[in-house]
């Protein structure tokens, strides 16, 4: 709250461009303090999401047996048809959590799979970069990534791929889910 008087609690109308969006129950929020509050869904910001999952791969290995492996991507595009840029946008996505027998490697980002946690980043473009997931303190162990995308201009598209391989022994019986 940046103005010189408190911010009353109740129910408060969310507008974005002139057009009713949503409401939501904000708490007494006094002149300096910070609150979050969900502004909705925006329908000049064009999301898309495509999963496409590769041809199963038998890898003989000598010794250990036969394995069978599958590489999987999830294509992000975000599309900017505001007047204006975008700033400070954040994606998010998941790569499966794998237990034993069933191993997961993140292939892309790829760079992220060496870093530790979400104060890291690896560029992945300029003015793009990928890091576990802020939102929960074992996100690295959940697969939580996010891209941070520093602009995406009126009228400009910017993408992002996450894939992963699944290796598990021939034969054994896997689905994603929970």
């Amino acid at each position: 709250n940046t103005s010189a008087e408190p911010l009353l609690a109740g129910l408060a109308s969310i507008f974005n461009d002139d057009s009713y969006v949503s409401s939501t129950q904000l708490q007494l929020v006094s002149p300096g303090e910070s609150f979050i509050c969900p502004l909705g869904m925006d329908n000049k910001v064009k999301v898309s999401f495509a999963h496409k999952d590769g041809k199963v791969v038998i890898n003989n290995i000598p010794f250990a047996g036969n394995t069978e492996s599958v590489l999987a991507t999830n294509t992000i595009k975000v599309k900017n048809n505001r007047d204006v840029p975008i700033s400070r946008l954040i994606i998010r996505d998941a790569v499966p959590a794998g237990q034993d027998p069933v191993k997961v490697l993140l292939k892309t980002p790829a760079e992220l799979a060496t870093v530790a946690n979400a104060e890291e980043t690896v560029k992945i473009a300029e003015g793009a970069v990928a890091r576990w997931s802020k939102e929960k303190t074992n996100s690295r162990e959940e697969g939580l990534i996010e891209w941070v995308l520093e602009n995406v201009e009126s009228g400009e598209e910017k993408k992002v791929e996450l894939a992963w391989s699944v290796e598990v022994p021939q034969g054994f019986t896997w689905s994603y889910g929970s």
